[in-house]
């Protein structure tokens, strides 16, 4: 496995979005000519959130032997909607414009992207310059772990609500869906789970050679399971926040979709609502090599 990133692109006198199309269709041009000389080997690229470069990967016959990972702040954030947010934003690769975001969901719905992760990386208060709002001063990193599942399921919930709204001649906001109940003809919403499932279970399990063990239900499987109630609306408040810089995250006061009741891992209750009922009892996975 070679797991890359896909660096930020450097300082030019273009356009942001300008220099950045240039610096990643080189890299992508690398890519292609990497997987093309490399015999049984997985191309994982982690956190990518420019939509150009995952169409130009997908796009090839070599495609199909990449694997494309991109990160929830990417999918849920553009840059107006972050607005004044602050150095607690400030990351690398960065949160793009609307399109970008808009772009990257549509790629999710048509299954060119793999896998969906936090990208999470804490960062200390005093080390973001919260108080001096100093953002050349403050280090890279998104504090967003936590709520994964009712992000993603969020972001389709919307998506899927407008698209609705739109078929029957509505002009809807993000902000109507939040502020009512889902409609009882939930049948499309329901195709959204199947993604959430597929981008942070299923998929990630076969990448990794865990197929059979985890990201499924199944005899012989481990029995890690989430009971989930998708249909209710949660305030994501400083209460319910689990981190040690709870400060610093960034989905702080945003209102999702769903509900995570309880929380098995090896078949043994570790989340019970808002609680943690055990401490973590990770494991050392032993991966298979998964034939491409």
């Amino acid at each position: 496995f070679f797991f890359l990133m896909i660096r930020r692109p450097p300082r030019s006198t273009q356009s942001r979005s300008s220099a950045a199309s240039d610096v990643y269709k080189r890299q992508v041009r690398i890519l292609r000519k990497a997987a093309k000389n490399i015999q049984r080997v997985k191309l994982v690229l982690l956190n990518v959130s420019h939509s150009e470069t995952i169409y130009g990967i997908k796009a090839t016959e070599i495609g199909r032997h990449i694997c494309v990972d991109t990160a929830l702040p990417f999918l849920y954030f553009y840059d107006r909607k972050v607005g004044n947010g602050g150095p607690a934003y400030k990351g690398s690769p960065p949160i793009r414009d609307k399109l970008n975001r808009t772009m990257l969901i549509y790629e999710m719905l048509l299954d060119c992207i793999d896998t969906i992760s936090s990208y999470h990386c804490t960062v200390p208060e005093r080390y973001k310059f919260l108080k001096e709002r100093n953002f050349s001063k403050a280090m890279n990193g998104y504090n967003c772990a936590g709520f994964n599942m009712q992000i993603l399921w969020t972001i389709i919930a919307i998506y899927t609500f407008l698209k609705e709204s739109t078929k029957k001649g509505f002009r809807l906001t993000p902000s109507d869906f939040l502020r009512h109940k889902f409609p009882e003809d939930k049948a499309q919403y329901e195709k959204g789970l199947k993604i959430v499932i597929r981008a942070m279970a299923t998929r990630p399990a076969e990448i990794m050679g865990l197929r059979g063990r985890k990201g499924l239900i199944s005899v012989g499987a481990d029995a890690d399971l989430v009971a989930f109630n998708p249909y209710s609306f949660q305030d994501i408040n400083a209460g319910s926040i689990f981190s040690k810089h709870p400060a610093t995250y960034i989905f702080e006061n945003q209102k999702l979709c769903g509900d995570v009741i309880d929380v098995f891992l090896r078949g043994e209750k570790i989340v019970s609502g808002s609680k943690i009922t055990e401490l973590p009892r990770g494991q050392v996975l032993q991966r298979n090599f998964v034939k491409r």
